[in-house]
């Protein structure tokens, strides 16, 4: 780190290795969709390892992705038991 940069700054930049704790690794999580290659290092993409997402479908589904900000918290029956 910079010694011209102030701490609250120094927060705010990008987590790496070497400045986080013991057993911090950054790739973690992460599946691995191909491998480096060739002289030039490229990146060469595995269809085999390709994240497939299967979705059901969905015609004829009455419901909304998103519920509206105006749908109150708590159900009309559990309303008068809360209070």
């Amino acid at each position: 780190m910079s010694k011209f940069m102030p701490k609250s700054a120094s927060k705010r930049k990008p987590l790496s290795t070497k400045h986080a704790r013991k057993g911090y690794y950054k790739g973690k999580g992460a599946t691995k969709e191909g491998t480096f290659r060739g002289k030039a290092g490229r990146f060469v993409l595995d269809q085999e390892r390709m994240l497939d997402i299967v979705a059901p479908d969905l015609t004829g589904f009455k419901l909304k992705p998103y519920i509206a900000k105006t749908v109150p918290k708590w159900a009309p029956e559990n309303d008068r038991n809360r209070a």
